[in-house]
């Protein structure tokens, strides 16, 4: 049997080290330094030229073993090798399938489990001699036929003897022994698991000098922001809600898809609904080499590229994350996380450790990258606001001229001006023109009175900008109302009101400083409230009770 990579290991363990010929020495020590022993193989994956000097080195130890012992002395090698791989892959298989049980899956979900199993039959990965073979077979024919017979969705319920006949041979598979991890005798003779080291490099500067790195080739914006990484590069993404970090990683996707191989964009937070086709429509980024997903796959050997959002979200610790690396060698994932109110990635300190990019977004539509391969990088990420167009809004009526002002107007006036003409809460400063149109399809709904669809539309948007609907259509559309919601009703209207009684206007004429102090709780508001009405001799509701009594009903001395 040819040597590869599946089998190098072993058959040099079966040879002996002791018996190489010395140039097979040299070969093996420098494989086992590059690979770590055997433990990974991404630079010979990822290099041509190491690469191609691995596979003299197989060659050369396959022409050895023939030479000395004939073919018979390498049977053994890759069926054993293969054997354990079909195991792993048939026991993943039914593991998979038991945890469906009471599950509420999306059709599309089954059909991707269905075609992983066809794939490994079709591929020769699991043959009718493999272990759990059998297993399989049934799991195949009771996918296809749930396929063949739901609906959109279904929820999963396992019949009682399919779950034993499975879990009984789970079972059985592990209660067979498994070949113990290679010890050494230490000088005390008792025996200890020998400690794997980890991999060290030890060069001449001019050699080091003189060696090629492979790199993607990323150019444009995303050249000037990241570099020019290499395959199997991380990064972090992290910005506030709103700031447009989720624009920019569905465009960074779009980038990688069209430039660089297949690309998972996994939206767990987001999932899979109008807000996130949304975002892949105004950035542009269809294509056949992108795919979304509302949860992260056991199976990741298809993509090149593979973005998480959000971690957080997932519930992955730092140790998830380098064992998704490790379990993956090659392949490049961008984190996106979540942020605190300040702005601070949510999580240990060792995320931002343990990747090769960081990207900030910092305020709205900039992002910078401080990480390794181009400190201090920088791109806008809305090249182009996205155009609302009139047919989108499907008849809504869009209007902006209500706040335009003379330059020449007064601050008094130009607050007084915009309190008494915006009315329209579907325009947030803060929010973009895409968040616009969401809430101006929730308005249209609820001006039209189909309340139901109004809801069932307001209910997928983010929270950021659900919270922007008033209390009073958020309550007559079926949603109830969070705290913040509650003390946004009890605030009054105060356009109609003469100036003299308007807080807005009186507040339009108190100095920015006594604001800002009245805002950060400097003095005690209530308190000069209630002094004054004791100094006028009036009750808690504006009633004449003396001056006396006042002041015993507002505590003041």
């Amino acid at each position: 049997m040819r040597i590869t990579t599946k089998n190098y290991f072993k058959a040099v363990s079966e040879v002996g080290f002791e018996n190489l010929p010395e140039v097979l020495k040299k070969s093996h020590l420098l494989i086992e330094e590059r690979t770590d022993k055997g433990n990974d193989w991404s630079i010979y994956e990822n290099d041509a030229e190491v690469k191609r000097v691995f596979d003299l080195a197989f060659e050369k130890l396959f022409e050895f073993i023939d030479k000395k012992e004939g073919l018979s002395g390498t049977e053994s090698i890759e069926p054993k090798e293969t054997m354990k791989q079909e195991s792993t892959l048939t026991e993943k298989f039914v593991k998979r399938f038991l945890l469906l049980h009471c599950k509420t899956l999306q059709k599309k979900e089954i059909e991707g489990f269905l075609n992983d199993v066809q794939t490994a039959i079709k591929e020769k990965e699991i043959t009718k001699d493999s272990v759990l073979s059998k297993e399989v077979l049934l799991i195949q024919s009771k996918l296809l036929a749930t396929v063949n017979n739901m609906g959109r969705s279904i929820k999963v319920q396992l019949a009682a003897d399919t779950k034993r006949k499975l879990q009984l041979a789970l079972n059985k598979l592990k209660a067979k022994p498994k070949p113990r991890k290679p010890k050494k005798e230490s000088l005390s003779g008792v025996e200890e698991v020998q400690e794997v080291k980890p991999k060290q490099n030890l060069m001449n500067s001019i050699d080091f000098a003189n060696l090629h790195f492979n790199s993607i080739g990323f150019s444009g914006k995303w050249l000037n922001l990241i570099g020019d990484p290499s395959p199997g590069f991380t990064a972090m993404v992290f910005g506030r809600p709103k700031m447009g970090k989720s624009y920019l990683c569905v465009d960074f996707a779009g980038y990688l898809a069209r430039n660089h191989g297949t690309v998972l964009y996994v939206a767990n937070e987001e999932k899979l609904d109008a807000t996130l086709q949304m975002k892949l429509n105004d950035t542009d980024v269809k294509h056949e080499n992108l795919f979304v997903s509302d949860y992260l796959p056991e199976d990741l050997s298809k993509y090149q590229f593979i973005i998480l959002d959000s971690v957080n979200k997932l519930g992955l610790s730092p140790q998830d994350l380098e064992k998704l690396k490790r379990n993956n060698p090659g392949k490049s994932f961008i984190f996106i996380f979540q942020t605190t109110k300040d702005g601070k990635f949510k999580g240990a300190n060792s995320y931002q450790h343990d990747v090769d990019v960081v990207i900030e977004v910092p305020e709205r539509g900039k992002a910078t990258q401080f990480g390794r391969f181009n400190q201090g990088g920088e791109m806008s990420i809305f090249d182009e606001e996205p155009v609302l167009k009139q047919e989108q809004l499907n008849g809504v009526r869009k209007s902006r001229k209500n706040l335009e002002v003379s330059k020449k107007v007064s601050n008094v006036d130009t607050m007084k001006k915009k309190t008494k003409t915006t009315k329209d809460w579907t325009e947030p400063e803060f929010l973009n023109r895409s968040d616009w149109r969401d809430l101006k399809l929730v308005k249209k709904y609820y001006d039209e009175g189909d309340l139901k669809q109004a809801m069932n539309y307001a209910s997928r948007l983010e929270t950021i900008v659900r919270e922007e609907i008033p209390p009073k259509v958020w309550q007559k559309i079926g949603g109830e109302l969070t705290k913040t919601g509650k003390e946004r009703l009890m605030t009054k209207d105060y356009e109609s009101r003469a100036d003299d009684i308007n807080p807005r206007f009186i507040f339009s004429l108190t100095a920015t400083a006594l604001l800002v102090e009245a805002l950060r709780g400097d003095f005690d508001i209530k308190q000069l409230i209630r002094r004054e009405l004791a100094n006028r001799g009036l009750n808690t509701e504006g009633n004449w009770v003396g001056f006396d009594q006042a002041k015993k009903i507002h505590k003041i001395k």
